[in-house]
């Protein structure tokens, strides 16, 4: 019982780093195509303001952007 929850979470976890590592590898070869460009200075914001923002701030903005105001994604658990 307790171990199917974990294997379960696990494998969401894993899914969600993997598409995040990917993301960001996609958005700085993209910036390094282009030095100095648009794509370039819009990377570098991005990551400076990810950077800069708090975890809890981040999570919990992220909640209400995509589950609370939209209804996109649950509010918590994966269904």
């Amino acid at each position: 019982m307790v171990l199917s929850i974990l294997i379960e979470s696990f494998i969401v976890t894993v899914i969600g780093g993997m598409g995040s590592i990917l993301g960001s590898i996609i958005i700085g070869c993209w910036a390094a195509y282009r030095p100095n460009s648009l794509a370039d200075r819009f990377s570098s914001l991005l990551s400076m303001t990810a950077a800069s923002i708090p975890d809890f701030w981040f999570a919990i903005t992220g909640v209400w952007l995509f589950a609370v105001l939209p209804g996109w994604l649950p509010t918590s658990g994966t269904y």
